[in-house]
């Protein structure tokens, strides 16, 4: 009998020393320039059977991620806006603009572009809200969960609670826009949600992209299997994040009353402008396709198209996306406000 659990222990020790070995070698020969380099360490890590990408907009991400990627099947997951998001003010992200039209013609252009994958079976659509597929999945199941849904505090903390358990012992917990703040493209809160719902978790890897934000993975090892994410009170955490950190509230805050709307309106794209200018002076070139330039759909002709993106075209998008998040911010404060200062008060 213990020699039977020596060799179980032996074998067991044994596993544990070569997928470490493994993880080392593929981290470095493999270690992502960019998200669209994430199939190459899953090959490498022989991450090869379910995947999950939530949040799939027009499918250009999982076009390239299925191009690449070895495995048996990705599963793409998104509502395409035909429930929730329109009601939610903390939503402010340009993905959360021009009602349901626009991003079913985004579910249109995704089912065209993956038409073949769809048909091979090397991809399937779950039409569904994030945390209802999670359900539909078994803990342990995936090898990969890519997380590019909604970057509102309550909206990232659903998501790693409904995909953290769902991912295996050596899989990959990745996501996208993996930032802190408010930018021209909303008020995205990826890392303060992932310090909430898993604190204490180490060895985030961040993958630095050029000019677009980053995304980040964690390889789920052995000790991280035992973390549950945490019940969190995401609504008032959200109220102490815009009264400790918001520059856009400081500005709404001094001109509520003074006069109308739109004297807010134009200090908050004066000031996202501002933001847009910095990004200049880091912009580097390059080719990017139409469909992520902006957050409206695009034709079908061209939304695949890859055009150059120079530094006079960058700032032109950069001020239309200011434009669709002032007027949220806007709707936000005009909403949340007076909740808001009593945690600033407090």
């Amino acid at each position: 009998m213990m020699a039977r659990w020596s060799l179980v222990i032996s074998t067991w020790v044994y596993r544990v020393v070569a997928d470490e070995a493994l993880q080392n070698r593929c981290l470095v020969s493999s270690f992502p320039d960019s998200r669209s380099e994430l199939p190459e360490l899953l090959n490498c890590l022989g991450l090869l059977r379910e995947a999950v990408e939530v949040g799939v907009q027009a499918g250009v991400h999982a076009h390239h991620f299925l191009d690449k990627w070895q495995g048996n099947r990705l599963r793409l997951v998104d509502l395409w806006g035909e429930a929730g998001s329109e009601t939610n003010l903390f939503y402010v992200d340009i993905a959360n603009v021009h009602g349901v039209a626009a991003r079913r013609q985004h579910r249109l252009q995704c089912e065209e572009r993956l038409e073949r994958s769809l048909r091979s079976g090397h991809a399937e659509v779950l039409h569904m809200e994030s945390a209802m597929a999670a359900e539909q999945i078994e803990d342990g199941e995936l090898d990969f969960v890519y997380l590019d849904a909604r970057h509102d505090l309550a909206g990232v903390v659903a998501d790693i609670h409904a995909w953290w358990p769902k991912v295996r012992v050596g899989g990959l917990f990745a996501g996208h826009d993996f930032v802190d703040g408010e930018f021209p493209e909303g008020d995205f809160f990826w890392i303060s949600a992932l310090n909430e719902a898993l604190p204490g978790l180490q060895n985030v890897h961040v993958i630095r992209e050029r000019n677009r934000y980053p995304s980040f993975f964690i390889l789920k090892s052995d000790e991280m299997s035992s973390l549950v994410p945490q019940p969190l009170d995401t609504m008032a955490l959200t109220l102490k994040l815009y009264a400790s950190r918001s520059k856009y509230f400081d500005l709404w805050s001094k001109v509520q009353g003074v006069g109308p709307s739109d004297g807010f309106l134009s200090k908050c794209k004066d000031t996202c402008g501002g933001d847009c200018s910095q990004r200049m002076s880091n912009f580097t070139p390059s080719r990017s396709a139409i469909s992520t330039l902006r957050p409206f759909a695009c034709e079908k002709e061209t939304c695949a198209s890859e055009v150059t993106l120079d530094v006079d075209e960058y700032r032109r998008v950069c001020l239309e996306r200011c434009a669709v998040t002032c007027q949220q911010r806007l709707e936000l404060f005009e909403k949340h406000g007076e909740q808001i200062l009593t945690y600033r008060i407090a």
